[in-house]
C-alpha cells in the first residue's frame, strides 16, 4: 500500500524503535526521484502526503530506511496524472 498510487497519497508507517529514517521514491534507472523524509524521528507513528503529479506515470520503488538499513521496498505504480 498505496498501489496504485495516484498524484497525492497519504503514507503511513511506523517505527519500532528511534533513529533516523529515510524514505525515497526511486525510478526504474536507480535514481532518487523524491525523499520526502530524511530525519530522526522517535518510536511511533507517522504519515506525509507524497505529492507526485509532477512524476511521469510508470513503476517507481518505495524505501524505508531506518538508521542505514534498508527495512522495506515496495514497487508501486503511479496511473494517473494532472490535465
Amino acid at each position: 500500500y498505496p498501489n496504485p498510487f495516484n498524484e497525492f497519497t497519504n503514507i503511513y508507517y511506523k517505527l519500532p524503535y528511534d533513529g533516523v529514517v529515510t524514505i525515497q521514491l526511486i525510478n526504474l534507472l536507480g535514481e532518487t526521484i523524491l525523499q520526502p523524509v530524511s530525519e530522526y524521528q522517535n518510536k511511533g507513528e507517522y504519515s506525509f502526503l507524497l505529492d507526485t503529479k509532477k512524476l511521469s506515470l510508470g513503476l517507481y520503488l518505495l524505501t524505508f530506511n531506518l538508521n542505514n538499513n534498508i527495512n522495506s521496498s515496495k514497487k508501486t505504480i503511479k496511473i494517473s496524472k494532472s490535465k
